[in-house]
This record gives C-alpha cells, structure tokens and sequence, in this order.
C-alpha cells in the first residue's frame, strides 16, 4: 500500500511539475480570512460522523485538527475551497488555520478520520463533501 501511495504521489508530483505557471494560477483563488471562518463555522456543526461503515462514538471537533485551506474553481468556474484536516503529527502540521495554494496541500491517502477531506461551495455557503479518508 505504501508503494501504491508513493506511486501516486510522484505520478501527481510530476504532472504539476509539467503545468505550465499560467494553467495552474487560472485554477486557484486565494481565500480570505473570512471565507476560511465561513468554511469552519459550518464545519462546525457539519463533522463527519462516520469512518467507514462504523459510526463514531467520540464526535471529531475541528480545533483538534490542523487545516489546510486551498481556493480552486470547479469545471463551471464556481469557487470551491478544498480543505485537508489532519490529526496527528502536530510538530509536522501545526493546529490551526493555514491557507495555502493547491499544490501544498498535504497528501495523505489514509489515516482514517485523523485525516479529513473538504470541499466547500462558497456560493452555497455549504461543504458539497466532507469525509475521513480510508484505512490502509
């Protein structure tokens, strides 16, 4: 599995690599302080409550997370803003807000409910998707 996610990292590595400067910047927006509080506050109420098939018996709270905000656009040109929340190593992601552009996002394609994936619409005023990754 290990193998599997470094693949696809580096797969995804060089991709980015190869887009020129210009394709990428039409794809991102930065967010402001405020959107990013709009994003938490309806994160807020909005928590996963599922890993899996398993329900949750400890409800997740965001402040117990680092996280990770990127603007990007949809195929129709709708700001979203894609969110990675992350619950353990704190010396390598520091709790709190970051906003960061796509591409420095973390990456991670397991931990379960300590890593939790977001796409927000920002015109919606609502997450389109929130869930815990998988388990490897």
């Amino acid at each position: 599995m290990k193998v599997l996610a470094f693949v696809c990292f580096t797969v995804v590595l060089f991709c980015v690599a190869l887009a020129p400067a210009s394709a990428l910047g039409a794809r991102e927006w930065r967010p402001d302080a405020a959107t990013v509080a709009r994003v938490e506050a309806y994160m807020n109420t909005h928590m996963p409550t599922r890993e899996g098939s398993a329900t949750l018996t400890i409800p997740l709270r965001l402040q117990d997370y680092a996280r990770y905000y990127a603007g990007v656009f949809d195929g129709g040109g709708r700001r979203m803003v894609r969110g990675v929340y992350i619950r353990f190593e704190p010396e390598r992601y520091p709790r709190g807000t970051h906003i960061v552009p796509e591409n420095a996002l973390p990456m991670i394609l397991d931990g379960g409910c300590g890593v939790i994936e977001v796409r927000f619409d920002v015109a919606a005023g609502r997450a389109l998707w929130a869930a815990c990754n998988g388990l490897a």
